[in-house]
This record gives structure tokens, C-alpha cells and sequence, in this order.
């Protein structure tokens, strides 16, 4: 039913409960998986030639590295076929973009469980990727 799963990480609980579906999803169906972590470009931040900024994104793409290497462990440690991607920007932009560069077929994703005004406030990357995917979308809730 399903050839390639994408699924963001971004080390949080909600995210490590995508990865583990995700996972027995891709050994279940013998689909290939794509890890994505996005990273946010910090807004120009003033001072001594922008070594802050570069700091930041530095810093960003470290975590991002790590939290890969964990969704890449586990799935190796399954035995499922498995690939990352580390990019600059909005997440659901750039989970939206990878699954069409990749030709996934389900993106797999967490949630943090707001709900009413909660959700409102703050928004969700979840419910975006929801409307706005041609795909389906699979959210795995973490449970506390």
C-alpha cells in the first residue's frame, strides 16, 4: 500500500511517537522511509557582522544532525531502509516540498495534542501540512 513514508522529526516526544509508526509502518509494508528535519532560519539578528545568526543556524543544524542520526539508529536497529534530509525553513513548506521531490506516498507525523483555543494561539504544523498535502497524513498522537 505504501512504497515511501516521510516522516519530520524534531526530537520531541510527539515527533519520537511519529518515528516508531513510522517505522513499523515502512517494515509492515517493506517501504522505504525519509526523516526530515527543517531549521529555521533565525531573522537577521544586529550585531558584530551577523556572527549570532550564523551561530544560531550552526547551532540548529547540530540538533537537526542528532535527531536524524536517532530516527536513523532506530530504524536500522528494525531492519527498514531508511534516509535523511536536513533543510532551512518552514516546517510544513518543507515537509510539503520533500514529499513531492521524493515521491512519498504518506507523511507520518506528531502532534503535541492542543486543541481548541490552545491550537488557535499557537498554531499547529500538523493541522497545516493536513490542508494543504495532496497526500495523506497520519498523526500519531503522544500520549502522556
Amino acid at each position: 500500500m505504501f512504497t515511501s513514508i516521510l516522516t519530520p522529526v524534531d526530537g520531541s516526544p510527539p515527533s519520537d511517537a511519529a518515528v516508531k509508526l513510522a517505522i513499523a509502518m515502512a517494515k509492515a509494508y517493506k517501504a522505504k522511509l525519509l526523516f526530515l528535519h527543517a531549521v529555521a532560519i533565525p531573522l537577521p539578528v544586529h550585531d558584530a557582522g551577523g556572527f549570532a545568526r550564523e551561530q544560531i543556524v550552526q547551532e540548529e543544524q547540530t540538533r537537526g544532525d542528532e535527531i536524524l542520526g536517532e530516527a536513523m539508529k532506530l530504524a536500522k536497529d528494525a531492519g527498514v531502509a531508511a534516509q535523511t534530509q536536513l533543510v532551512g525553513g518552514s516546517v510544513s513548506e518543507a515537509v510539503l516540498t520533500a514529499a513531492d521531490e521524493h515521491g512519498c506516498d504518506v507523511i507520518v507525523m506528531g502532534t503535541h495534542g492542543r486543541t481548541g483555543i490552545a491550537r488557535a494561539v499557537l498554531g499547529s504544523k500538523t493541522a497545516d501540512v493536513i490542508a494543504r498535502s495532496p497526500l495523506p497524513v497520519l498523526v500519531a498522537p503522544h500520549l502522556s
